[in-house]
């Protein structure tokens, strides 16, 4: 495949006459007006890959749209005939560590929300334009994963095997995007179980040495760091960014 290729127009010609689905095709149109570059996405492609950091981006976007559950049913699909490549091509682009994947979400989200800001409907209603904050659990059942850790679930009212999500969106009372996201993780309070396992415990987790000045390290740094803290900074980036979109939040009225 060519690194100039489309994916989308090209998904756009796999589809002719009524076959596309009007929700898919408007998707497309999002999709390609989203300006997003190979550099945002970790600069070059790796030499043995065929397909460049944004046409793999845009497939794994286009997945769910076209029936296919998960990386690991990417070979057998039709989309995989189209553009060819197995899930190690998608496994290994997912795990590249110096994308910023918090900049990627923001700048989705203000393609996204622009959209919906010019609608007739958007201007018309008196609901005002919010952020809301998000605090969920993320439960796993393995050791074998990174930092993880024991939490103390508000659910369940005990602790748990998992991580912490901190989610900030933005809402119009009718649509709702993710605008930025932080995983977080509890120290414990027991000397010698850090985080509510044991030394051996500990150990078993999976762990990879990687450059200090990474996105993915950025990321771990701030995973114990107190979500109220974290939050604010969250709030911070819109009131600065000087984004009319954003504004309009604060400034709407009920």
């Amino acid at each position: 495949m060519s690194k100039i290729t489309n994916i989308p127009s090209e998904i756009r010609n796999f589809f002719t006459g009524k076959r596309i689905n009007p929700a898919f095709s408007k998707f497309m149109t999002l999709l390609e007006g989203m300006r997003i570059s190979d550099k945002d996405l970790g600069g070059k492609k790796r030499e043995n890959c065929q397909l460049t950091n944004l046409q793999l981006f845009q497939i794994i976007l286009i997945l769910p749209f076209m029936a296919v559950p998960g990386f690991s049913h990417y070979a057998g699909s039709s989309i995989s005939k189209l553009f060819g490549g197995k899930k190690d091509l998608l496994y290994s682009f997912m795990a590249k560590d110096n994308i910023d994947w918090r900049n990627i979400i923001w700048h989705i989200a203000c393609h996204l929300i622009k959209a919906v800001t010019i609608r007739k409907d958007y201007q018309k209603s008196h609901l005002p334009a919010v952020l809301i904050v998000d605090d969920s659990d993320l439960p796993k059942t393995g050791l074998r994963m990174e930092c993880i850790g024991k939490i103390f679930s508000h659910v369940f009212q005990r602790c748990i095997l998992g991580y912490k999500l901190l989610a900030l969106c933005w809402s119009d009372g009718r649509s709702q995007f993710v605008v930025d996201f932080s995983i977080h993780g509890e120290r414990g309070k027991v000397d010698g179980k850090e985080q509510g396992l044991t030394a051996r415990q500990r150990e078993r987790r999976y762990n990879r040495k990687r450059d200090s000045d990474c996105q993915t390290e950025k990321r771990k740094e701030e995973y114990f760091v107190s979500k109220l803290e974290r939050l604010k900074s969250m709030v911070k980036r819109p009131l600065e960014d000087c984004s009319p979109i954003y504004m309009k939040a604060y400034t709407s009225s009920p």
